[in-house]
């Protein structure tokens, strides 16, 4: 389940510029010369007990930069 969820995590981030060209740096709503690659190509989601990229800013702000998300986070 927390596999899916990433997913349409990720599926929702690229919604409106899919493609992009090869370096995840540009990206373009439509296909063309220069983005010819959708955000699935190449990429595999995997879940695990611990972050192997903490700074990447996939969830979006983490609970310590961020204390008015609630939740059972320490300093909540």
């Amino acid at each position: 389940m927390e596999r899916e969820a990433a997913v349409s995590k990720y599926q929702e981030l690229h919604k409106d510029a899919p493609f992009h060209d090869g370096t995840f740096a540009n990206w373009s709503s439509s296909r063309h010369a220069e983005t010819p690659y959708h955000f699935t190509d190449g990429v595999s989601i995997v879940v695990s007990e611990s972050d192997s990229q903490p700074d990447d800013k996939f969830h979006g702000n983490r609970p310590e930069e961020d204390p008015g998300t609630g939740g059972d986070q320490p300093g909540a």
